[in-house]
Formats: structure tokens, C-alpha cells, sequence
């Protein structure tokens, strides 16, 4: 072997998976076992529900997602490739067609796929994309069709809350017990944060100037900024920095019990 890199470990240390390059070709090494040649291979990833390494791969002009023994496609591309806590979720595209694999399931077909993430809570996000109209997933459910999405993020209530665009304005949604709610209309929305037991904050512009609301109320703050980066939650406290001119202060808020 030439060379090696794309270094991966199982989450208690004690597997070790790398590509190693001989010549023009790439190989996965796992257990001191040689996967497949390859003309290129990605990072691997650890799927714990599997216990294996997974990744993808090119050879031509063909894609592949390999894990373990097993090689899935061939695809005409992939895009991310996430091990989950029930197995592994991918997007991939055959001619121009773009569907998402979960866990061995197929889902959609849509004219891209964006914004593929999994949770700590067990769920999965994403954007499939047609032609006029973007549509959010949660797990095998559509959550809402809009022009654009933004910042989505999953509570530990295992809600989804989002950013997204309709018209000319962004608004924030958080869909709950199967019914999406919707806050007032801005300019842009930023991030979009989630704490404990489902609460939700998120930085807005209207006009020129940024603004931090908890759910469907503006924060207490001691007024707009220039620029705001919201840091999250510690606790039942939500801590971001805001910035007017050259001066920058930190702020942290106490939300509800």
C-alpha cells in the first residue's frame, strides 16, 4: 500500500477502519481486511446498529454505498451517507431521479435531495426538491411543502422546527402532535435552536436589524443588533452573542422550567 487515509473508529475504540491507496486505486482496510478496489472512496462511517463500516465509492462512472461485505448500487451519484441509530440513510440518485434509502427503505423521487441529517432522537430530516417546490421529511412523513427551508432542527420531543420561505417572507414552524405552527412573518430567519422539553428559539431580521424570539415571543432583550449568533441552550438557559458597531456583548436568557 502507498498510502492511507480517511481514518475512522467504532464509537468504543476498538475497531479501526482506513483507505489505503495502491497505485491508482483505493481500498476500505477494516480487521486487517482489504475491501474492493475502488477509483475512489470517501470517509468511512460507523453504522452501530449494523457494526460496520460503511462508505461511498466511485468506479467509472458509477457510485456505490459499501458496508461491510455488502455493496449497494450501482448509482449514478450519492450524496450524504449517515449511519443512524437503526441502521444507515443515504440519498442517492439513479439518471436524474433522487430518492433517500433509510434503513433499507426507499423513499421519494424528487429532483434533488438537501439537508439529509440524523438525530440523537432517532428521526431523520430532509429536503426533497421537484422543479417549483421543496417539501421537509420527517422520517417517512412529509412535514410541509414551501419555496425554501432553512435551519431545521429536531427537539428532544422529537419535533421539527424549521425555517422556511413562502412569498417574500421566512417564517418558523414547529410541527408538534402532527400540526405545523407558525410563527409571524420576517425578513430572514436564522438559526433555529431547540433546548430541553421541546422549546424552541430562533434569531429573525426585520428591516436591518436582528431580533431573538422564544417560540412565538420575542425574547427579553435589551433590544436589536447589527449581527446575532445564538451559542444554544445550557439548561433551561438560552446564551448568543449579539453585536452593534464594534461592540459585541453575550447574553444569556433564563426561558421556562
Amino acid at each position: 500500500m502507498l498510502g492511507a487515509k480517511h481514518f475512522a473508529f467504532s464509537a468504543d475504540g476498538s475497531q479501526v477502519a482506513y483507505a489505503a491507496r495502491s497505485k491508482r486505486t483505493w481500498r476500505v482496510v477494516s480487521a486487517d481486511k482489504e475491501g474492493p478496489e475502488f477509483n475512489w472512496v470517501d470517509d468511512p462511517v460507523y453504522s452501530r446498529a449494523d457494526r460496520k463500516f460503511c462508505y461511498i465509492a466511485k468506479k467509472g462512472k458509477e457510485s456505490f454505498v459499501v458496508c461491510g461485505d455488502e455493496q449497494r448500487g450501482p448509482y449514478t451519484s450519492v450524496g450524504a451517507l449517515l449511519p443512524t441509530d437503526r441502521g444507515l440513510a443515504y440519498s442517492y440518485a439513479v439518471g436524474k431521479v433522487w430518492k433517500v434509502m433509510n434503513n433499507g427503505r426507499e423513499q421519494g423521487e424528487f429532483d434533488a435531495v438537501d439537508g439529509l441529517r440524523s438525530w440523537p432522537s432517532a428521526h431523520l430530516t430532509f429536503v426533497g426538491k421537484s422543479k417549483k417546490t421543496a417539501t421537509l421529511f420527517l422520517d417517512s412523513t412529509p412535514v410541509l411543502e414551501a419555496r425554501e427551508f432553512d435551519s431545521v432542527t429536531v427537539t428532544d420531543a422529537g419535533e421539527v422546527a424549521y425555517a422556511f420561505k413562502n412569498g417574500d417572507g421566512w417564517q418558523v414552524g414547529v410541527t408538534a402532535k402532527g400540526s405545523a405552527i407558525h410563527g409571524p412573518p420576517f425578513s430572514k430567519v436564522g438559526q433555529v435552536v431547540a433546548g430541553v422539553g421541546g422549546i424552541v428559539a430562533y434569531a429573525v431580521k426585520q428591516g436591518k436589524k436582528w431580533r431573538v424570539y422564544i417560540g412565538r415571543d420575542e425574547a427579553p432583550t435589551e433590544g436589536s443588533f447589527d449581527d446575532l449568533a445564538l451559542l444554544g441552550f445550557s439548561d433551561h438557559r438560552l446564551i448568543y452573542l449579539g453585536r452593534n458597531g464594534n461592540e459585541i456583548v453575550r447574553k444569556v436568557i433564563r426561558v421556562r422550567e
